[in-house]
């Protein structure tokens, strides 16, 4: 038997939480969600960059998020300063540079 709070029935201050991680999406998931035809043709732009516990499978609880997400940044920092040297060149960047580089 569990016990909380002082009196019969008092329970507000039991809170269930269920613990859950995402699975990892493949490799392909940007060219998987814009081969479908009926997909939105934002979704998986090339242009949009995910890092940390937005891409990976990790528990919430364990607070692996912030530093999976700095070793992302370290891992596409060489990317998007060749991104910046081009567009400081005065070359407008394409979708197919960005999307060059985030693959």
């Amino acid at each position: 038997m569990i016990s909380a709070g002082l009196m019969t029935g008092q329970t507000d201050n039991i809170v269930a939480v269920l613990l859950r991680a995402s699975k990892r999406p493949s490799k392909q998931w940007r060219e998987n969600l814009r081969r479908n035809k009926a997909a939105d043709i934002t979704e998986g732009h090339p242009r949009v960059w995910l890092m940390g516990d937005a891409i990976h499978a990790m528990q919430p609880n364990r607070g692996m998020g912030g530093n999976q997400a700095m070793q992302d940044c370290a891992d596409i920092l060489p990317e998007l300063l060749r991104l910046s040297q081009i567009a400081k060149s005065g070359r407008t960047l394409s979708t197919q540079d960005v999307s060059l580089a985030v693959k």
